[in-house]
């Protein structure tokens, strides 16, 4: 009974314990949260540390627009909306990418699930950026930017303004970028290109450069935009730049002489003359002009009228409106004295002035606010008298007075004049007075060697009239002569005291030897005092055998002379000359005369009533009365 009782009580027993362990599993266990919400603003790449005790399995999970590509849970390198986890302390990482954007705000919810329920426990907030740029002009240096390796300022500036250079069409300007964003440039107009050196992922150099056209000329200041790639909005920030006027730019280099001879050809650096514009380089607009007033040497003033005898023409290389051109200048053949003008290249606003405009009122001065705009004054030589001459008047002796003989072209070049000439005395008792047109200031007396002399020296001038006159004496017995050296030394005449400008050289030289004729002398008739040609005519020649079929003389000479007293030289015994039209009838009105002057030299005179190129006809007899020599005898005034 005992042992029942007690089987039966642990059976009770057993069945107890059964119950207590059933009950026990039926407890409900409620999820604890983190007791404070996180509430935090992170900047891009930021993130936290979220920390719980989960009593229960568990997933975390980020919401918002953007999750999982601008933030999220950092697990193992990996970007995660969603992570889960059995019971225990976490730590999870939460927060930010480092995109830097500037058009949204980002906000990360985060979220704790345990057993069926969510509760949020973090909000985590990025901000939108700000957008920044700067900009950062190169400084210049006096010769203006280099090639490359800019230096730039350490102020940025938002008024920009494109520069040039003294000898530059280009107008430029490198610039250095700065941003935090990514950027398109509108440079506000088609005519401002920017081009890209270098770049990285904030700093950019470009180039602004100007294609210059007449609409800009007058400059102008463009809203230029760096305008924010791929952005949701129109985001840009405004930089202005200035285009300066350009439309008045001048530079104006002279790159030959401005002096021509009577047959229009150009003075060249040589000294001789060619068929070729003067020339200028010009840096400015297509609408400069030349302005060319002209200077009244013999009542100076400027003419009011603008001279027909100068052209020019202007020459451009492309459509551009400022560039380097070429203006060349010519002039027409001149049949009259010389003339002058000054030339003036003015810009585009003053290209329709005028002479009498730029003069002031009497035309005696061009006035102060367009002297900047001279480029010098344009001589043309015009037929001009000799400066020497032969006095007519006088009664010079075996003297022989040459222009430009070819012994003489180097002076030419030396002393920068074509007024060379040679005076030749060939006796002990020679002796010439001289005329010069127009009358000189100084002079000076030079040895061969082209140096100056003073006191007792062989060769002498003494000026008079004003010194539009003057004797020249030759004493060969004072020279100190190289052995075989023909005494010879130099006379230069000059318009200034200063001794800056030469009027003529004249050289001087003693040759007994001298045959007493010019250039072109012949066998029988030379010329023994004055300033002409002589040459003698064969068969074949119009005015030989018109002479000879008419005469029947056969000793036929072509004179012409620049002097109204000339004296001519035979070889033979003269008896005296008669003077005949060319009509071959006697001329009697005097105009030309001709009388005896030694046993073989005769002068012949010209009327001062002769001023025009005039011809005759002189035949010379023998000492028995037989004719000698015809004579075709013309008088040149103008020197020619």
């Amino acid at each position: 009974m005992l042992k029942r009782l007690c089987s039966a009580g642990l059976t009770l027993l057993g069945m107890a314990s059964i119950l207590l362990v059933s009950c026990k599993q039926e407890e409900i266990i409620e999820p604890e949260f983190p007791a404070t919400k996180i509430e935090k603003t992170l900047s891009p790449g930021e993130t936290v540390r979220i920390e719980f005790d989960a009593n229960l399995d568990w997933t975390l999970k980020v919401t918002g627009e953007g999750a999982g590509n601008y933030f999220g849970i950092f697990d193992a390198g990996m970007l995660e909306t969603t992570l889960s986890g059995a019971p225990g302390k976490q730590s999870v990482e939460v927060g930010f990418t480092d995109d830097l954007e500037f058009d949204t705000d980002r906000v990360c919810t985060v979220t704790l699930t345990m057993k069926d329920i969510t509760k949020e426990i973090a909000t985590l907030t990025k901000l939108r950026g700000e957008r920044v740029l700067n900009v950062y002009p190169a400084i210049p240096s006096e010769e203006g930017f280099p090639q490359s390796g800019f230096e730039y300022s350490d102020t940025p500036s938002t008024d920009l303004t494109l520069l040039t250079f003294e000898g530059s069409t280009d107008y430029t300007l490198p610039v250095k970028v700065v941003s935090n964003f990514p950027w398109t440039l509108a440079t506000g107009s088609e005519f401002v290109h920017a081009s890209t050196q270098e770049s990285s992922d904030e700093v950019t150099e470009l180039i602004l450069s100007l294609e210059t056209v007449e609409s800009l000329a007058n400059g102008k200041t463009l809203q230029m935009e760096f305008i924010a790639s791929g952005s949701a909005e129109s985001a840009s920030v405004p930089v202005s730049l200035t285009v300066p006027a350009y439309g008045d730019r001048l530079e104006v280099e002279l790159a030959s002489s401005l002096y021509f001879n009577k047959d229009a050809e150009l003075k060249m650096p040589t000294g001789g003359y060619s068929f070729q514009p003067a020339l200028m380089y010009v840096l400015g607009g297509h609408d400069y002009n030349l302005l060319a007033v002209e200077w009244n040497a013999e009542k100076e003033y400027y003419e009011v009228s603008f001279p027909d005898w100068i052209m020019s023409v202007k020459r451009f290389n492309s459509d551009a409106y400022l560039q380097k051109s070429t203006l060349e200048v010519v002039v027409s053949e001149n049949v009259g004295t010389d003339r002058y003008a000054d030339l003036l290249v003015l810009p585009p606003s003053l290209s329709k002035l005028t002479p009498a405009k730029v003069c002031d009122e009497q035309g005696l001065t061009i006035l102060p606010e367009y002297r900047k705009y001279l480029v010098g004054r344009l001589v043309q030589e015009g037929i001009r008298p000799d400066f020497v001459g032969l006095d007519s008047s006088a009664d010079n002796y075996k003297a022989i007075l040459e222009k430009s003989p070819e012994d003489c072209e180097w002076l030419k070049k030396e002393y920068d004049t074509d007024q060379v000439y040679k005076l030749t005395y060939s006796d002990q008792y020679s002796l010439a007075q001289l005329t010069f047109t127009p009358g000189f200031t100084s002079f000076d007396i030079k040895d061969y060697n082209l140096s100056n002399v003073s006191g007792s020296f062989w060769l002498e001038l003494n000026p008079f009239a004003r010194n539009t006159r003057g004797l020249v004496y030759m004493d060969p017995s004072a020279y100190k002569a190289v052995e075989g050296e023909k005494p010879t030394s130099f006379i230069v005449f000059y318009s200034d005291e200063e001794k800056t400008k030469v009027l003529g050289v004249l050289a001087c030289v003693y040759d007994t030897e001298a045959s007493g004729g010019s250039a072109g002398g012949s066998d029988t008739i030379s010329i023994s005092s004055g300033n002409g040609t002589v040459n003698k005519l064969s068969a074949g020649n119009d005015v030989f055998d018109i002479i000879n079929s008419n005469i029947g003389i056969s000793e036929i000479y072509e004179v012409t002379v620049t002097t109204r007293k000339t004296v001519l030289k035979s070889t033979v015994e003269l008896w005296g000359g008669m003077i005949y039209g060319l009509d071959f009838m006697e001329l009697t009105d005097g105009s030309f005369t001709a009388e005896g002057y030694s046993e073989t030299e005769i002068a012949v005179k010209v009327s001062p009533a002769v001023t025009e190129f005039t011809s005759c006809l002189i035949i010379l007899a023998g000492a028995n009365g037989t004719p000698v020599a015809a004579l075709y005898y013309s008088f040149d005034p103008s020197g020619n």
